[in-house]
Parts: C-alpha cells; sequence; structure tokens
C-alpha cells in the first residue's frame, strides 16, 4: 500500500491481515519498508441484522414469531464471526436480502431457527460465563438420505443435525435442548478437551446438559423432538454416582447433570454456571469420575463462601460421589 507523506508524495509500506490464533477476529499489521512495525490492531468486520421466522424457544414452548437475526456478515448467507449454518440439501443458499422467512413445511424454515438458537446459546456464554468459542463452529443440517437421520452430534467445532426419521426423533434442528447441547460440546472442548467416550466422554455429557438445561431452564433434554417419550432424559432423577452407572456415557453423564442440578438454590444460577465451568476447567481432557470430588472443591474454594461450599459437598455426597 502507499501511505502519503507531508510533502504530498508518497511511501510504501507492507499490510497484512490474519486470523487470530483464537480465530474468532482478523488482526493488522502494517510494516514499513525496513520491517519497522507501524501499527496494529483489530480490523472492523462489518454486521448487519436480518429477519427470520422462529420458534424461540421452540415449537412446544413458543409461538412462531418474527425475530431479528443478529450480526450476520452480509453476504446473504447465516454466518457471522463465530459461526456458520449450511444444508446438506441446499449448500448454496444464499438470502440476498437477508430475509430468512419461510413455511415450516420448507426445510429452509430449519436455517433461521438454528441460527437463532445457537446465537442464543452463544450469548449466554458471554453473559454468562464471559467467555466465547476459540474457533468459530459450523453447524451443518440436513445430514442423511435426504437430510433424514438422527444425527445430533459435535466433532472437531462441527455440529451435523439430521431432521429426525420420524421413528424416533422428530425435527432435530427445532428443538432448542438439542442444539444448544452440542453447541455447548463445541465450549466444553474449547476449554476443557473432555473426549466423547469414557468417564471423560460421561463428564463431557453432563456438563452439556447441564449448560443446556440452566440456560433453558428446563430439565429436560429432547422435549421437542423426541418420539418415544416425553422426554429423552432429564436432569430430575435419582441416579447416584457409582451405584448407578453403567458403560455409557448419556446415564453416567445424566449423573453429573443432576448433580449440578441439585445445587441449584444454594447459589443463584449465575455463579452455578460459573463453578460448573470452574469444574470443567480443572477435570482437563483427563478427567476421571474418582476427580469430580477434587475438582469440585478446587473450583470452589476461593470462589464461594465456607457455608456454601459444605453445603455443595454435602449435596455432591449425597448424589453417592464419595467413593
Amino acid at each position: 500500500r502507499l501511505k502519503p507523506k507531508p510533502d504530498h508524495t508518497f511511501s510504501a509500506y507492507w499490510y497484512f491481515e490474519f486470523e487470530s490464533e483464537a480465530q474468532n477476529q482478523i488482526l493488522f499489521l502494517s510494516l514499513g519498508e525496513n520491517g519497522v512495525l507501524l501499527e496494529s490492531g483489530k480490523v472492523a468486520v462489518a454486521s448487519i441484522d436480518g429477519k427470520g421466522l422462529v420458534y424461540p424457544s421452540g415449537p412446544k414452548w413458543s409461538p412462531l414469531t418474527e425475530v431479528s437475526l443478529r450480526a450476520l456478515s452480509g453476504d446473504g448467507t447465516l454466518t457471522n464471526r463465530a459461526f456458520r449454518i449450511t444444508s446438506a440439501l441446499d449448500p448454496e443458499f444464499r438470502s440476498p436480502d437477508l430475509q430468512f422467512i419461510f413455511a415450516e413445511t420448507d426445510r429452509r424454515f430449519d436455517l433461521a431457527q438454528v441460527y437463532y438458537t445457537v446465537d442464543r446459546a452463544l450469548h449466554w456464554m458471554t453473559e454468562v460465563l464471559a467467555v466465547e468459542l476459540k474457533k468459530p463452529l459450523e453447524i451443518r443440517l440436513h445430514v442423511g438420505d435426504k437430510g433424514v437421520s438422527n444425527a445430533a452430534f459435535y466433532h472437531q467445532s462441527i455440529i451435523y443435525l439430521g431432521t429426525g426419521d420420524g421413528i424416533t426423533y422428530q425435527g432435530l434442528p427445532r428443538d432448542p435442548s438439542v442444539v444448544i447441547h452440542e453447541a455447548m460440546h463445541a465450549l466444553i472442548d474449547s476449554y476443557s478437551g473432555l473426549p466423547s467416550e469414557g468417564e471423560g466422554g460421561a463428564f463431557n455429557e453432563g456438563f452439556a446438559d447441564f449448560f443446556t438445561a440452566l440456560l433453558l431452564q428446563n430439565p429436560r433434554m429432547g422435549d421437542s423432538s423426541y418420539l418415544k417419550g416425553p422426554y429423552r432424559r432429564t436432569l430430575e432423577n435419582n441416579f447416584r454416582a457409582y451405584q448407578d452407572f453403567t458403560p455409557g456415557v448419556y446415564r453416567n453423564g445424566s449423573i453429573v447433570a443432576a448433580t449440578f442440578w441439585d445445587f441449584r438454590g444454594t447459589i443463584d444460577d449465575q455463579r452455578l454456571a460459573q463453578l460448573a465451568f470452574r469444574t470443567v476447567n480443572r477435570l482437563g481432557a483427563g478427567g476421571v469420575f474418582a476427580d469430580f470430588l477434587p475438582a469440585l472443591a478446587h473450583a470452589s474454594a476461593g470462589f464461594l463462601s465456607p457455608e456454601e461450599q459444605a453445603q455443595i459437598h454435602a449435596k455432591a455426597v449425597a448424589r453417592g460421589w464419595s467413593q
């Protein structure tokens, strides 16, 4: 680039734009011809709100509502600096006027619904936990044959969602508990790196359930999409650590989630979310069941009062974590 000088001539300089290590912002550097740093900072990224027709709290709990879709990149896609929504059925879909208003029978309806829900989840992370995902998130909808599958999983900064097979699940992208749960896996992956299998996998599932339940103020997971019962699992359960463990991650994870759900009332929901997040951080990628009480105690120290710590510990012990 050329930079004007006071004598009305120009000097050349190098200008670089690059993605930060966290990959959630664009930085720039200006270097003089001799390599001296002239200036550095963040690149302002333009964004614009669009409109969508969605169920703000899912079809079971809210009516269809026209809402703002915040901070779109403006290129006609459902993209912002933190995440992107695409459909396997129409990967090139764009709405140049940023109006994503479709009938429920139109598969494109799911795009706006998921954008709104993921944005809600990430906004909660920022407002309640004061954190952001360390990498941009991609959400791929309508995976499977003609979009029909029971896929709902997170892997390496990508969320995969089918529409449900109409037998076990239906309308997976329209169920906030399903979509937010997967977004919470991205949060856990960013700050803890817990695995998807074994004891660490149970922690991963349990904390994803707990954060989702706290955000939605609803302990029932899958209650808008699961067809074989009123919900897929609930944090209001009587399972106990060690006594009721099974080989699968979901049952064991529901004990982790229920333990933190038991803590409600001891401290307010925001500090409870922060306590859970501090515990996730202290468990780390290698966390196993034997680490739960020590990690919880470490997370509580200096954060809760001695009285609150004693109450939290007693409730964890009541859930069977005192092996």
